[in-house]
């Protein structure tokens, strides 16, 4: 491969600059882990958790009961965990077609789980008031949680984004 960037092609530029960005990203990966996992122990970033889990809880409390309904419905025993209806995978979560029925669930693992929300949001079953996916409501609402750990402290993505330009 040519090193010198004028000589080369754009498909060799972009292979060049793909290659780059990912021995970066290798070099700095634990340092960025090690980072995260010591803000992950900050009290502001728990307290930054508390207040997103209790803002989804309040954006959709027929799901958060439904949520509720079957962890309680387990403790009491009247409700068996069993393994995911498609593959037989037995670490499963209960998956609510309908948040209405909250005991009406059908078991499936992580992954089938994920499948089946996704159908259900393309199918448009699984808008909620706004007409937006419960996908695209929770994104929207939690746009100013998506923060980044700085020596000043917390700081959104935009003003990351525009702070660093």
């Amino acid at each position: 491969m040519r090193t010198n960037l004028s000589q080369m092609t754009e498909a060799e530029r972009r292979e060049h600059r793909r290659t780059l960005d990912h021995a970066r990203y290798l070099r700095q990966r634990e340092e960025r882990l090690a980072a995260q996992k010591e803000y992950d122990q900050t009290p502001k970033r728990k307290q930054a958790a508390i207040e997103r889990a209790s803002r989804y809880r309040e954006l959709f409390p027929e799901k958060n009961a439904a949520r509720n309904a079957v962890h309680a419905a387990i403790q009491r025993g009247d409700m068996v965990r069993r393994p995911c209806d498609q593959c037989g995978n037995p670490k499963s979560e209960a998956h609510h077609p309908d948040y209405s029925k909250p005991l009406e669930v059908v078991w499936l693992c992580r992954p089938h789980h994920i499948e089946a929300d996704k159908m259900l949001a393309l199918s448009g079953r699984g808008q909620g008031p706004s007409g937006m996916t419960e996908a695209q409501q929770y994104r929207f609402a939690f746009t100013d949680f998506l923060c980044f750990a700085d020596d000043t402290g917390l700081l959104s993505r935009s003003d990351y984004t525009n702070e660093r330009k």
